[in-house]
């Protein structure tokens, strides 16, 4: 999913979006990851899991992984507030990029 955010990242940008990954890895595996992908937006930890905890997107078991979230995109409104979540439930299912990136361009044009 973060590589797709990537590769959609000029038309986000273009649409005044600001894009942040966001794990519960330290920062230092994050940034490896983030080279390794030529990732060109900020990866942010989460640590503690208060982020993915506040946003209700913790899971305390996912295949033997205990304390990880789910893939998901939140897009915040300019008041701060959660304008798009998209927060899949079904194992393998991964956020929609697309609708997250139509979402953006229709906020911009508001």
């Amino acid at each position: 999913m973060l590589s797709e955010l990537q590769d959609n990242l000029d038309e986000f940008r273009r649409a005044g979006a600001q894009v942040f990954g966001l794990s519960a890895d330290a920062y230092h595996s994050q940034h490896a990851f983030a080279v390794q992908r030529e990732l060109e937006f900020p990866m942010l930890s989460d640590f503690n899991k208060e982020a993915m905890t506040a946003l209700g997107i913790k899971m305390e078991d996912s295949g033997g992984y205990h304390g990880v979230s789910r893939r998901s995109i939140f897009i915040l409104a300019q008041d701060g507030t959660v304008a798009y979540a998209d927060v899949p439930t079904e194992r393998g299912v991964r956020p929609d990029v697309p609708a997250a990136l139509a979402k953006v361009q229709q906020l911009a044009s508001k």
